[in-house]
């Protein structure tokens, strides 16, 4: 089983959550489907919550394209904060990202991303 994600629009921003098996070949769609939903909506910042994500597996080459398919999907069109487990972050695609100019940084909880993302 892959995982499955719920997207809640809040006045603000878009909330994005993800429950279940990690995938990576998903994971990478997940950027698009962020930006599609927040032009949808009218927004222009985001909040994606994987801390109910299991079974994750990252290599560095991962972790590099993720932070690529953030810079060439979104841009510096969307501000994203992404909430992950602790035990899996070594924030390389946030560097990835924030050198190419996106708008971008991983979190251990919603209450600090939301912190950074709506100032």
């Amino acid at each position: 089983m892959s995982a499955n994600y719920s997207i809640e629009v809040q006045s603000e921003y878009l909330y994005v959550k993800a429950v279940g098996n990690y995938n990576e070949e998903e994971f990478l769609s997940y950027p698009q489907i962020v930006k599609e939903a927040c032009f949808k909506h009218n927004k222009k910042l985001a909040l994606f919550n994987g801390l109910d994500v299991k079974n994750i597996s990252l290599t560095t080459i991962s972790r590099y394209d993720m932070g690529m398919e953030i810079v060439n999907t979104i841009k510096k069109e969307i501000k994203v904060a992404l909430v992950w487990p602790i035990t899996y972050t070594n924030y390389y695609s946030q560097a990835i990202a924030e050198n190419y100019g996106a708008e971008f940084k991983v979190f251990h909880s919603d209450e600090a991303a939301l912190q950074w993302l709506l100032n």
